[in-house]
């Protein structure tokens, strides 16, 4: 599923194309607090595969949601079935809501 691309010396990088989705990940070594579900996976990008179609299912997630959480549940299973490939976990979404963007992305704004 989840094909590795390279490593920093903390986290390792990992892509998949899921339901339609590209996705990126990065994986921690252990789970952390800034993790989705408090999980492994601290940054995320998800954007549709088909480039035909509209952004509006560009997610971003930097030890936090850049802009909130994803509402639609065909976005939410896709980044449910990476969290579950690489920790094992449920995520609760109403407190995953909680979570602030800790640090803003270059190029972001």
């Amino acid at each position: 599923m989840f094909v590795k691309k390279n490593s920093t010396g903390k986290s390792n990088r990992y892509s998949a194309e899921i339901d339609g989705y590209s996705l990126t990940v990065e994986v921690v070594g252990n789970p952390s607090g800034l993790g989705i579900s408090n999980g492994r996976i601290t940054r995320l990008l998800l954007f549709p595969s088909n480039k035909n179609q509209r952004l509006e299912h560009f997610f971003v997630f930097n030890q936090g949601w850049l802009d909130g959480v994803p509402q639609t549940e065909n976005v939410r299973r896709v980044i449910e079935k990476a969290v579950h490939y690489f920790d094992a976990l449920a995520i609760d979404w109403s407190k995953e809501r909680q979570k602030k963007q800790h640090n803003e992305l270059v190029g972001s704004r």
